[in-house]
C-alpha cells in the first residue's frame, strides 16, 4: 500500500437523514534553446478486459477506514459505461454536526481540475482555437516575456516540463497587493506575465516539476483566446454538454450553509470546520467541486468508445512522458503509473486544497472509474482518500492472473 499511496500522493495539490447507503447496480538553469520533450511511454489503454465487478461491501470499507482514519467523512462511487455502479457515503458534512453526508453532495476535486482543463483544450484545439503546439509567443502575442519561455508549448505546461514557476515566492515581491483591485481574468493575466517574465527554472521539455502556475498559465491562454474567463469556458464546454449539473467552484459550503460538506483542517486531536479553499486564481489548477455521479460523466470520457472528443484528443490527453525515476509518467492532468501498480492500465491523480482530499483512478480497458472525497485535508485524509481508492479499484477490476 505505501508505494500505490506515494505514487498518488505525489500529485496533490500543494493543493438531513442520509439516504440508506447500499452497494447499488443501478440501470533554475538559464535554457539555451528550445529542446525536445522525453518520447512519450507505449502504454496501450485500448483493448478490453472483462467488465466492471460491482464492489463488495462499499459502505462498510468507507466505515472502516474513516473509523480508522477519524475523517470527518468521505464518499466514493464506482462508474461504468452505464452510469454509477455503486455509492456510498460515511461520516458527517461538519465535524462538529450530526448531519451526515449523502450520495448527492458535492465535493472539492482540488488538482484533479487539471485533467478537467486538459479536456476544456482539447474541445478547442477540435475547435480550431487552440493547437497543441501553440506557442507562449503565438498565444501571448505581442506580450514581452523571457526568451525562454516563446517556444514553450501548452503541452508542456500541462505536462509540467515548462520550466515555469512553481509558488508565488518565485515572482516579484508585492504579488498578492498588485492582484487585489483586479478581476479574476486580469489577476489570471498578470500572473501569467509575471512567471513568462523570468528566467525558466528547468530547460523547457526536459525535467518534470509539477507547477501549478503551469495550469494557470493554460487557464490565461484559453482567456486571451476566447475573451471570457476560464470558468465560463470549462462551463460551456465540459460541464454543460457532460449534464454535469452540480459542478462549480471553489468552498462547497461557507457561513450558514449546512446542506454540503464543509472542509476541515487536520489539527492532530479533531478536524475543525473552515472556510478556505485555494485562490481564486488558480482555477485552472485546482478549484472545481463536482458530486460524485458528475465528477463520473467526466471519467467516463477517458473510457474506450468514448466519443465526447476525438480519438486522437484522448490519446494526447492520455499519453504520458516518463517521470525521472522511472515511476510511470505524467500526462496532462493524469499520471500514467506503471503497470504493476494495480494489475491493469490506469489514469490516476490526486487533489487538494490542503482542507479537502480527493482521488480519482480510471481503468480504460475495463470501463470503469473509482472516485474518492474526504472533507478534509492532511496526512489522515490523504491516506483514507487512497487507501479506499486502491481497494475500491481492486474489487472492480476483480481478480487478476498470476
Amino acid at each position: 500500500m505505501t508505494r500505490v499511496c506515494l505514487l498518488l500522493s505525489a500529485l496533490a495539490l500543494a493543493a438531513g437523514c442520509k439516504p440508506a447507503r447500499t452497494t447499488t447496480s443501478p440501470g533554475p538553469a538559464e535554457p539555451k534553446g528550445p529542446s525536445v520533450a522525453a518520447a512519450d511511454i507505449d502504454i496501450n489503454i485500448k483493448g478490453r478486459d472483462p467488465e466492471a465487478r460491482t464492489p463488495e461491501n462499499l459502505d462498510a470499507l468507507l466505515d472502516d477506514v474513516r473509523t480508522k482514519t477519524s475523517v470527518p467523512g468521505i464518499a466514493a462511487a464506482v462508474i461504468d459505461r452505464a452510469g454509477v455502479l455503486a455509492i456510498g457515503t460515511s461520516g458527517t458534512r461538519r465535524a462538529d454536526e450530526p448531519a451526515e453526508l449523502t450520495v448527492d453532495d458535492v465535493f472539492h476535486l482540488g488538482s484533479d481540475t487539471k485533467a478537467m482543463t486538459a479536456l476544456l483544450v482539447a474541445r478547442m484545439v477540435e475547435a480550431g482555437v487552440l493547437r497543441w503546439d501553440m506557442t507562449m509567443a503565438e498565444a501571448f502575442a505581442g506580450d514581452p516575456m523571457h526568451e525562454g519561455f516563446r517556444d514553450v508549448t501548452l503541452t508542456q505546461l500541462m505536462r509540467h516540463r515548462s520550466g515555469v514557476s512553481t509558488a508565488l515566492t518565485d515572482l516579484p515581491p508585492g504579488i498578492m497587493q498588485r492582484l487585489e483591485p483586479l478581476s479574476l481574468v486580469e489577476r489570471r493575466a498578470l500572473l501569467t506575465s509575471e512567471a513568462l517574465a523570468i528566467a525558466p527554472r528547468t530547460t523547457p521539455g526536459s525535467n518534470f516539476e509539477y507547477s501549478n502556475f503551469g495550469y494557470v498559465v493554460v487557464g490565461a491562454a484559453i482567456e486571451r483566446a476566447v475573451g471570457r474567463s476560464w470558468e465560463d469556458e470549462l462551463k460551456a464546454q465540459v460541464f454543460e454538454p457532460l449534464s454535469m449539473k452540480s459542478c462549480g467552484f471553489g468552498p462547497t459550503a461557507t457561513g450558514d450553509a449546512r446542506d454540503q460538506p464543509w472542509a476541515h483542517v487536520d489539527m492532530k486531536d479533531k478536524f475543525v470546520p473552515v472556510e478556505l479553499d485555494n485562490p481564486a486564481f488558480l482555477g485552472p489548477a485546482g478549484t472545481v467541486h463536482c458530486s460524485l455521479a458528475d465528477w463520473g460523466r467526466f471519467a467516463a470520457v477517458f473510457f474506450d468508445g468514448a466519443s465526447f472528443v476525438s480519438s486522437d484528443s484522448v490519446d494526447r490527453l492520455t499519453s504520458p512522458v516518463p517521470k525521472s525515476d522511472g515511476r510511470g509518467g505524467y500526462a496532462l492532468g493524469w499520471a500514467v503509473p506503471e503497470l504493476e501498480a494495480f494489475g491493469i492500465p490506469v489514469l490516476t491523480h490526486d487533489g487538494s486544497n490542503t482542507v479537502n482530499y480527493a482521488t480519482i483512478v480510471v481503468m480504460p480497458t475495463l470501463g470503469a472509474a473509482v472516485l474518492v472525497a474526504v472533507n478534509a485535508g492532511g496526512d489522515r485524509a490523504q491516506q483514507a482518500a487512497v487507501a479506499a481508492a486502491f481497494e475500491l479499484a481492486k474489487q472492480t477490476r476483480g481478480p487478476q492472473p498470476d
